[in-house]
């Protein structure tokens, strides 16, 4: 069985997919910023199963995060999806845990009036197949979000630019050149 570590990741405009796991994978996740991505920002499925916490998980497409065939997933301390998105789609055939979340608003996340319990807050959307017996625990949920996060998608330097680096965000970036380009 695969075993995945991924800690401090950055997966934005990345394509269809953010991160996928499948065939019985085993994904353990912290600090991780998953957003923009055409379809899914985390896609599990295939008896997968994920651990992820304090981290930003938002998709452009279908879900910021959806889970299929027997996935499970322990999820807290993150900001999921954006107002008016789904946040979270279950299709599993199991219970997603994901308590202790932000979902784009201070009243939570919107549960359509056909799941049970329903659940009108403002932000993302969380649903799940009822039919095939998978649920979603997300209360308690947070009401404002665990981590601040700001990205800006396209960073341009010509040759002889100058550029810099607010060093108290936490976060490095190294730059190497080719060959012989310092």
């Amino acid at each position: 069985t695969p075993q995945i570590s991924m800690i401090g990741n950055f997966i934005f405009n990345g394509g269809d997919i953010g991160i996928e796991a499948r065939s019985g994978a085993n994904l353990n996740g912290s600090l991780l910023y998953v957003v923009d991505n055409d379809s899914y920002g985390i896609l599990l499925y295939d008896y997968a199963n994920a651990r992820v916490a304090n981290s930003v998980i938002e998709s452009k497409g279908s879900a910021s995060i959806f889970l299929n065939i027997g996935a499970k997933l322990d999820l807290k301390y993150s900001s999921i999806g954006s107002v008016g998105s789904i946040g979270l789609y279950n299709n599993a055939g199991n219970t997603a845990n994901v308590v202790n979340n932000y979902w784009g608003d201070e009243q939570g996340p919107y549960v359509p009036a056909y799941l049970n319990p329903p659940t009108l807050g403002g932000g993302a959307t969380v649903e799940w197949n009822y039919i095939n017996n998978s649920k979603v625990n997300y209360t308690p949920y947070l009401t404002s979000s665990p981590i601040e996060s700001n990205y800006t998608e396209s960073f341009y330097l010509t040759a002889g630019t100058k550029s810099s680096w607010d060093t108290e965000t936490g976060i490095i970036f190294e730059l190497k050149g080719e060959n012989d380009i310092p």
